[in-house]
């Protein structure tokens, strides 16, 4: 879906450089336009407002939802690495205490 967007809006910009390019040099009255030209100026103009904003905001949005799960994946795992060390800590110290009871009995 992403990607028939983008294709969509950078057709869209292309066509409309087009037609700007086309219009550059002849002044626009409304009332000598034949309807297909109202036609396309209508569109360019209902259309601009979602290109210029909608689409980067989109794509922005997009990028930054698809960091969110790696920061997670990110922080948990950082908690599981502190977690195996603890444990371990706790490992090595309990042993000592069974190897420290061991040499007392001796």
């Amino acid at each position: 879906m992403q990607t028939i967007l983008i294709i969509y809006s950078i057709s869209w910009l292309i066509l409309l450089a087009i037609y700007l390019y086309n219009r550059k040099d002849s002044t626009f009255k409304w009332s000598e336009a034949d309807v297909t030209e109202k036609f396309a100026l209508f569109f360019v103009i209902l259309f601009a407002p979602i290109v210029v904003l909608f689409f980067p905001f989109m794509l922005c949005s997009k990028v930054r939802d698809k960091k969110k799960p790696r920061k997670v994946a990110e922080e948990r795992g950082r908690e599981e690495l502190e977690e195996q060390e603890y444990r371990s800590k706790a490992l090595d110290a309990v042993h000592q205490v069974k190897a420290n009871n061991v040499q007392n009995e001796d």
